[in-house]
């Protein structure tokens, strides 16, 4: 299975919680995590928001999560995908919207990820409370994945 998330410094504990929620039941689950150092100024409302990747510190956490709840079977990569963010996205519609730039990273999977073929998407805020494999492999199987629209 294949997991995508999008995370900065300021949601790093519900990060942290799903994919240990997500490894405790699941094995075999390549993790993505997307995240990066952005600063967005609003020129409407005339101020500025900096949002933190994640840290070094936090990156290192994750990996040992990972390898001591994969059982050497899951795997890790984190992305810092800010020169795509500004490439693709930094002058879209979404840029001015109540929501982070962290919730369109999602749409950067097929660039920063080509050799994925399929992934499911999960926010920060969510905790797994079992196997979800049988459900991912269904929904791939029916073309659901970002992987379909090529």
């Amino acid at each position: 299975m294949n997991v995508l998330f999008a995370a900065n410094d300021f949601v790093y504990s519900g990060l942290e919680l799903a994919i240990y929620t997500l490894l405790s039941h699941n094995k075999n689950v390549n993790i993505y995590v997307f995240t990066m150092d952005c600063d967005i100024y609003n020129e409407e409302e005339g101020r500025g928001t900096r949002y933190a990747g994640l840290t070094d510190w936090q990156i290192e956490r994750l990996h040992k999560i990972v390898k001591y709840l994969g059982g050497g079977t899951s795997y890790l990569c984190v992305k810092d995908v800010h020169d795509l963010y500004m490439q693709y996205l930094d002058q879209s519609v979404n840029r001015y919207t109540n929501f982070t730039p962290y919730t369109a990273l999602r749409l950067l999977a097929d660039i920063a990820l080509p050799h994925v073929n399929d992934c499911w998407y999960l926010d920060c805020d969510v905790t797994v409370n079992g196997n979800i494999e049988e459900y991912y492999h269904s929904y791939i199987r029916k073309g659901c994945s970002y992987a379909a629209d090529r």
